[in-house]
C-alpha cells in the first residue's frame, strides 16, 4: 500500500510539474509576443514621426508625395496637401492607439478606447480625414470603428 501511495504521490508530483512548465512556458510566449507586438508598433510609430517631420519641412516634398498619393488633386494648393497629409497622420497615430487597445498592450485599455472614439467623434465627420480611412491600407476593424462613430454623430 505504501509503495501505491509513493508511486501514486510521483506520478501526481510530475503531473503538476509538466503543468507548471506548460503554463509558464504559455504566459512567458504570451508575454514576449506582446512586448514584440510594442516593439514594432514603437517601431512604426518613429518611422512615420521620421517620414511627416521630413515630408511637413519641406513643400517639394509635401507636393510630390500628394501627387503620388492623390493624382486627381494634382495642383491642389499647399494648404490642402497640409490637411491631407496631417490626416495620414493622424489616422495612422490613431489606428496604432487602436491596435494597441485591440492587442491589450496599453495600462488602460477602457480610458484608451474612450479618448479614441472621442478623437474620432470630430474626425469621422471630415470627407478628407474619412477618404483616407476609407480608400487606404487601415485594418477593415479600424475602418469599420470610424465608419460606426462617424454615422452615430452625423451633424
Amino acid at each position: 500500500m505504501e509503495q501505491f501511495s509513493t508511486e501514486l504521490l510521483t506520478l501526481v508530483i510530475g503531473i503538476l510539474s509538466l503543468l507548471t512548465s506548460i503554463t509558464i512556458a504559455f504566459i512567458l510566449h504570451n508575454a514576449s509576443k506582446k512586448i514584440e507586438t510594442q516593439n514594432f508598433s514603437n517601431s512604426l510609430r518613429a518611422s512615420w514621426i521620421d517620414i511627416d517631420s521630413t515630408v511637413l519641412a519641406d513643400d517639394r516634398l509635401l507636393e510630390a508625395i500628394d501627387d503620388l498619393l492623390h493624382p486627381g488633386y494634382k495642383g491642389s494648393p499647399i494648404e490642402e496637401k497640409r490637411r491631407r497629409w496631417l490626416c495620414y497622420m493622424i489616422s495612422n497615430a490613431l489606428s496604432v492607439n487602436f491596435n494597441g487597445i485591440k492587442h491589450r498592450l496599453l495600462p488602460d485599455p477602457k480610458a484608451a478606447e474612450q479618448s479614441l472614439i472621442a478623437s474620432l467623434e470630430g474626425l469621422t465627420q471630415h470627407p478628407e480625414f474619412m477618404d483616407i480611412i476609407v480608400n487606404y491600407s487601415y485594418e477593415q476593424d479600424f475602418k469599420d470603428l470610424c465608419l460606426r462613430v462617424r454615422e452615430q454623430h452625423v451633424t
